[in-house]
């Protein structure tokens, strides 16, 4: 029985601990999330389910006038079998 305890209050310890590094990588991801929200103009808005401008390329020009190449966008239809 007295395994049984010693186990029962290391399981309670490490659950504590647990607690506590969540809290601090929570922070921590939660002002990094918020950094690159930030550096890319991203808002609530923008990630309501069905808003989000995911998989969208906007091409920009170089300075001759012309589009650059290279940039891959998704396929557009898709047949019944995958085809694009």
């Amino acid at each position: 029985m007295t395994k049984l305890i010693e186990l029962q209050s290391q399981i309670d310890k490490f659950q504590r601990e647990a607690a506590e590094i969540k809290a601090k990588e929570f922070n921590s991801t939660v002002r990094d999330i918020l950094a690159k929200m930030s550096a890319f103009g991203i808002t609530l808005k923008d990630l309501k389910p069905g808003k989000a401008k995911a998989g969208k390329v906007i091409v920009a020009k170089k300075a001759s006038g012309k589009k650059k190449s290279g940039v891959t966008l998704p396929a557009k239809y898709r047949g019944p079998n995958g085809e694009t």
